[in-house]
């Protein structure tokens, strides 16, 4: 698929639980049906993820698929559907939806479930205004919402999911669509399986100086042999942005860390969105406790920084420690003479 069309699609676990998120912009216009439904298709042929357990889009647990997905209205005229909205006749115009159709004859989201839409049909709108626009194009339920589950995924238990409630919000006006939410209450595992790992809040580390950091594993779980600790900026945009890492340990330490109090948290959360480990939380661990070292070399740019934990047996993010290292008091020379060190180092 070229241009403005196409699909992306993100997965998570959720407390043991596999989630899949899609969203896509499908093929435009009434006449465009077969084009719509071959879109589908190959996002669904394509899109595979590196998991055993969910190797494709509809394996997940969970999958919610939404956007734009284009979806037209056969047979009526533009006024004629403008007439049954005012009259809220919805039903009426659901007969003649190309998306119902599709699912109905197996050729396009025969996998997924949506509730009957309850709202106007949202598009096209004046923009700036809340009257459609029919000079070209009839009104349509163009953005849906749609998902599915397996209830009986695992043998000692039944999943469950819950839609809350399917809207469109006519008040935005800045597009020629209204916007479309839905809310779901979904059955997760009450614990989770997942291994996590929880840093302590770290205080400022200070350029040219050894620096360290200490965490601890959910109970139950162990580090694995590989396991590494990456340095990011607090600002990162992908987990190859780390400034540097080190090999996580795999025995912990022999001494015990000194445990924050709650006063000590709320100063931190004051200049802090996210949170990796509550204090209280921190405290309800017995440990064993791992403290890991990056030498004096490592943070050569003040900054906000953060670490992050990475298992090499998932290559997934266990743990992301709270922002930390801005330095202070820094004079504009000494600042200059780093970020050039750093720039050398890097290109070195």
């Amino acid at each position: 698929m070229w241009g403005n069309k196409g699909g992306v699609s993100i997965r998570f676990n959720a407390y043991g639980c596999s989630v899949c998120l899609v969203n896509s912009h499908l093929a435009a216009h009434d006449s465009e049906l077969q084009q719509r439904i071959d879109d589908y298709n190959s996002i669904l042929d394509h899109q595979k993820f590196i998991d055993s357990q969910a190797e494709n889009i509809i394996t997940h647990d969970y999958t919610f698929w939404f956007g734009d997905l284009n979806f037209r209205l056969d047979e009526f005229t533009a006024e004629e559907i403008v007439h049954l909205v005012e009259k809220k006749n919805y039903s009426h115009l659901l007969l003649k939806d190309q998306l119902r159709k599709v699912i109905k004859l197996g050729q396009a989201f025969s996998e997924f479930t949506e509730s009957p839409p309850v709202f106007s049909p949202t598009y096209k709108y004046s923009i700036g205004k809340s009257a459609y626009d029919i000079s070209k194009r009839k009104p349509a339920w163009t953005d849906r919402v749609l998902f599915r589950f397996t209830p009986n995924a695992y043998e000692n238990a039944t999943l469950s999911l819950k839609q809350l409630h399917y809207h469109s919000h006519d008040l935005y006006e800045q597009s020629d669509h209204k916007p479309v939410t839905s809310s779901f209450l979904l059955k997760t595992f009450s614990q989770p399986k997942e291994k996590q790992v929880f840093f302590l809040p770290i205080k400022d580390w200070r350029v040219n100086s050894d620096s360290a950091a200490w965490y601890t594993f959910s109970e139950g779980a162990e580090p694995s042999t590989w396991d590494w600790i990456g340095l990011f900026r607090a600002d990162y945009s992908s987990i190859d942005e780390h400034v540097c890492y080190i090999w996580a340990p795999v025995r912990p330490s022999s001494n015990t860390p000194v445990l924050p109090s709650d006063t000590f948290h709320l100063e931190e959360q004051k200049d802090s969105a996210t949170s990796s480990c509550s204090a209280s939380m921190v405290r309800s661990h017995q440990g064993p406790w791992y403290r890991v070292v990056f030498a004096d070399q490592t943070l050569l740019i003040p900054g906000r920084y953060r670490l992050f934990y990475i298992s090499s047996a998932f290559d997934d993010i266990l743990g992301v420690s709270e922002p930390f290292g801005k330095l202070k008091h820094i004079s504009a020379i000494v600042y200059t003479a780093l970020k050039m060190l750093y720039m050398s180092f890097r290109t070195y």
